[in-house]
């Protein structure tokens, strides 16, 4: 029988492993890899691998169902069913505001965290009003990756701020320094039209075919939107871990994340410009969150694209000055040790209660 008095259940689309985690699951494993409260936690989820990223891992015996509105429902059912004889006091649901809900009328003695990963408006379970207020009442702690998503949570209730929310944002631990930089351009996410990977793919060939001594790296995969770009200095992956994406970024100059839709956060926005990256962004969202130093386009657009990567390109000084000024004022590492603090802190006050 598992003792865990902490339950964390992530998504079921996430994979907890090292070459599949998305965002919720790396979000996780570093806040439980930095936690207070380790023996006291057991994450569950979905492991289609052997390897784990955390020991105290559950992986959910889970049939994916047919069809697509009752997966969350048979997933909450699943997690229902190992947790109901163990002694868990705390359950911290990740992105599925449609599960709380569940949850809350099993009527379980215990107390309730709500993570939110993507904007509440957008997710079953935390759209309407009246659902929202029914998260404030039965909710111990409502927790945001950015101010962006916190104030889509309540921008259609009469109250703008609950002092069960709180905004914490992913958790990184910045390079000791700076690695040698060389002429590569990256870019990280899906392949689609909301990443602005079609914008991007047309900049990109553009810069290459003008500046032969550069070189690009882009990796992920879309399984709808089919794009062509070719190039002899592109390297195009259909998928990376983590890690390799880090290693990556810490040799990469640029980095561009010019989403046509408003991200949430943007955690690939935040690593870059973390290891040192000249990082150019969209304005939508939450990516302008990520950094300080950040440069934001101003239309969305190949044009604007290339314009910006040029004139990195072209003043050398510019460049380097924005790759140091990231490297060394790292916005969210800033406040890292608060934030992991908070996380134990909620944890520990909900347990005490």
């Amino acid at each position: 029988m598992n003792n865990s008095e902490i339950a964390i259940l992530l998504p079921y689309k996430e994979n907890f492993n090292f070459n599949e985690a998305g965002s919720a699951s790396l979000w996780v494993k570093d806040f439980f890899l930095n936690s207070k409260l380790k023996s006291k936690t057991t994450i569950y989820g979905i492991n289609h691998k052997k390897k784990s990223l955390t020991k105290n891992f559950c992986n959910l015996k889970f049939k994916m169902p047919k069809f697509y509105l009752s997966r969350n429902k048979t997933y909450a059912e699943t997690f229902y069913k190992v947790i109901i004889d163990t002694r868990v006091k705390v359950i911290e649901i990740h992105n599925r505001p449609e599960i709380f809900n569940y949850l809350v009328r099993k009527n379980l003695n215990c107390k309730y965290i709500l993570v939110f990963h993507n904007n509440p408006n957008e997710l079953r379970g935390s759209k309407t009003v009246h659902e929202k207020n029914k998260i404030l009442q039965y909710c111990d702690a409502l927790i945001f990756v950015s101010h962006f998503t916190k104030k889509q949570f309540f921008y259609n209730l009469k109250i703008k701020d609950n002092s069960k929310a709180k905004v914490i944002y992913p958790s990184i631990r910045s390079p000791k320094k700076i690695s040698y930089k060389e002429k590569l351009i990256t870019f990280f996410g899906k392949l689609n039209h909301l990443k602005g990977y079609d914008i991007f793919g047309e900049a990109i060939i553009n810069i290459l075919n003008k500046h032969n001594d550069w070189k690009a790296v882009v990796a992920g995969d879309e399984k709808k939107e089919k794009y062509n770009f070719k190039h002899k200095n592109l390297k195009i992956y259909n998928w990376l871990n983590h890690k390799r994406i880090l290693k990556i970024l810490s040799k990469s100059s640029i980095c561009i994340v010019p989403s046509t839709w408003d991200e949430p956060f943007g955690r690939i926005a935040m690593e870059a410009s973390n290891f040192g990256n000249a990082t150019i962004i969209s304005r939508r969202g939450g990516l302008t969150e990520t950094s300080n130093h950040c440069i934001k386009l101003k239309e969305v657009n190949s044009k604007e694209i290339i314009n910006k990567i040029e004139t990195l390109i072209l003043n050398k000084n510019r460049l380097l000055k924005i790759q140091k000024l990231s490297f060394n004022n790292p916005k969210i590492y800033g406040v890292l040790n608060y934030l992991l603090g908070l996380m134990s802190t909620i944890n520990l006050r909900i347990l005490s209660v």
